[in-house]
């Protein structure tokens, strides 16, 4: 399991501070399992460009996590945003960077590589 799953989150009275690699950064946040919760709306535009490397700060706690994906945003009740971040796994990392340059390389060449 990643680093941010459902048995490694810290629930608790201590607010969250969440920072993106594209500069947004999200204040007093609490967590609800694999959600962060804010009193502040929060848009998918937030998380638009590069977000990874995140950085999280709980309490006196600090981390990063490398390789990171935006999930979804809801709106269940008034004046809460709840939003949901998922960390991207070696494998997958690989794939994607494989995938990536093997469309590189069809573009430069040409030739169709349809897998």
């Amino acid at each position: 399991m990643g680093l941010l799953d459902k048995n490694s989150m810290i629930d608790g009275d201590a607010p969250y501070t969440i920072t993106l690699a594209n500069g947004n950064t999200f204040e007093n946040l609490q967590c609800n399992g694999m959600y962060f919760i804010s009193s502040t709306e929060i848009t998918e535009d937030q998380f638009s460009g590069k977000i990874s490397p995140v950085d999280f700060e709980h309490g006196s706690d600090t981390f990063t996590v490398d390789a990171m994906s935006f999930v979804e945003i809801l709106h269940p009740v008034d004046n809460e945003w709840w939003f949901k971040l998922e960390t991207i796994q070696p494998d997958e990392v690989k794939r994607l960077i494989t995938a990536s340059k093997m469309d590189y390389l069809s573009m430069m060449t040409g030739v169709d590589l349809d897998l």
